[in-house]
This record gives structure tokens, sequence and C-alpha cells, in this order.
């Protein structure tokens, strides 16, 4: 059981980067936008 509750965490840790790297994507693009708009 101690083992499946570690699995469980990592998974979550996991979820939260793909999170953070798809925010990142996308201020990326917005600086994208504002340099052709100038």
């Amino acid at each position: 059981t101690t083992t499946t509750t570690t699995t469980t965490t990592t998974t979550t840790t996991t979820t939260t980067t793909t999170t953070t790297t798809t925010t990142t994507t996308s201020e990326i693009n917005k600086s994208k936008l504002f340099r052709k708009l100038s």
C-alpha cells in the first residue's frame, strides 16, 4: 500500500510539471506576438 501511495505522488508531480511547461509555452507565444506587433 505504501508503494502505491508513492507512485500516486510521482504522477501528481509529473502533472504539475506538464502544466508549468504549458504555461511557459503560452508566455513565449505571447512574446512572439508582441514582437510582431512592434
